[in-house]
Parts: C-alpha cells; sequence; structure tokens
C-alpha cells in the first residue's frame, strides 16, 4: 500500500513514473498479472489485485468504477444537467419547460433502476482488462475505445463472467446469451431516451 502512495504521490507532482513502455510481460508484473480471457487471438490480462496497478491507470479505474455506479457516463450527466438548468431557467416566450425537467428526472431514475448500464460497464472493463500491447502505466483512452469495438463486434461478454467483473455484476445466474440480449436491448432503448431529450 505504501508503494501504491508513493507513485500516487509522484504521478500528482508530475514525476515521469515509468519512463519505458511497460507492458504485460515486464518481470516487474510477472507476480501481479494473470491471464483472464481471449478474444480471438488476442489475450488479455488483469491485476490479481486491483491494488497493484500502477496509478496513471488505476486512477481511471477508479473514474470508471463511479461511472459504473451510476450507470451513466460522466460527459452525458453533465449534459443532462445543462439541459435541466435550460429548461428551468426557461425564457420570455416559452417560460419553464416543465415537460422537458420531467422527462430528464424519469431517465436519470431509470438509469439508477439498471442492474448495470452496458457502455459505462464496457469503459470498465477496459482498464480491468489490457492485451500486451497496453503499457500498464497509462490508459490510452483511443486504444480501448477499438478494443471495446473489438469486444462488441465478437460479441464476446466472457470478460463479464471473470473476476473482478462477475463479483461485481452479480451474473452467475445468466448464461452469456441471456446476457447479449440484455445489452443489444438495453443499447437501444438508452439510445432511444437518450435521443428523446438531445432534440431540444
Amino acid at each position: 500500500m505504501k508503494a501504491l502512495a508513493h507513485k500516487a504521490l509522484d504521478y500528482l507532482q508530475g514525476k515521469k513514473v515509468k519512463p519505458d513502455f511497460t507492458n504485460v510481460h515486464h518481470p516487474e508484473f510477472s507476480e501481479s498479472v494473470e491471464p483472464a480471457f481471449k478474444v480471438g487471438n488476442t489475450q488479455y490480462y488483469r491485476f490479481i489485485k486491483e491494488t497493484t496497478m500502477p496509478w496513471g491507470r488505476y486512477m481511471f479505474l477508479q473514474t470508471f468504477l463511479h461511472a459504473q455506479e451510476l450507470r451513466i457516463d460522466t460527459d452525458l450527466l453533465k449534459g443532462y444537467i445543462q439541459l435541466m438548468k435550460k429548461a428551468i431557467n426557461g425564457n420570455l416566450k416559452q417560460g419553464i419547460d416543465l415537460g422537458l425537467v420531467f422527462k430528464i428526472v424519469s431517465q436519470l431514475e431509470s438509469r439508477t433502476e439498471l442492474e448495470f448500464e452496458a457502455e459505462t460497464t464496457y469503459r470498465l472493463a477496459s482498464v480491468m482488462y489490457f492485451d500486451q500491447n497496453e503499457n500498464l502505466y497509462e490508459y490510452d483512452r483511443a486504444y480501448n475505445d477499438k478494443k471495446i469495438a473489438t469486444w462488441k463486434e465478437a460479441r464476446t461478454v466472457d470478460f463479464f463472467y471473470t473476476r473482478p467483473m462477475s463479483e461485481l455484476l452479480g451474473l452467475s445466474g445468466s448464461s452469456p446469451e441471456d446476457l447479449q440480449t440484455f445489452i443489444d436491448q438495453q443499447t437501444e432503448l438508452l439510445k432511444e431516451l437518450t435521443s428523446e431529450t438531445q432534440e431540444h
């Protein structure tokens, strides 16, 4: 734990924590990383204990975990807040738009009742699971966007059943087929709901 605290302090002070590219095969990670699952020919790995994750990556883990718990991406939540302020402030011609306010509150409430939200969960998984091309001292957003797209295209949900995701989501009683159907339906539903409010 002390080592993690020192890494955090170095990172916050702007010091280069690890100057070289350090991937899963680096000797430093030989005892803290293990294989998790495969998609096609690509092997993905995980840290046996998340607390041993380097700080530069661990910060993203905390951010995405928070979004997953809220069932909403931070940028989307900020968008809802701005739309709500606009509806409450109103204008001279239309006044306060209580219909839009109610719609936003209803959508946010619906999200809180989801068992989990697929997009934020994929994002969380992208920091927890990594391949040999990733520098474990950082999180490359563009690279991980492509990684998530690969998982979706392959329609793989294996990692949802891999620790620690399985423990977090409580999916032990569902089949991969049922889970994929749930994700597909939820994605379409949330897309439709979001588009309704974004028209304003």
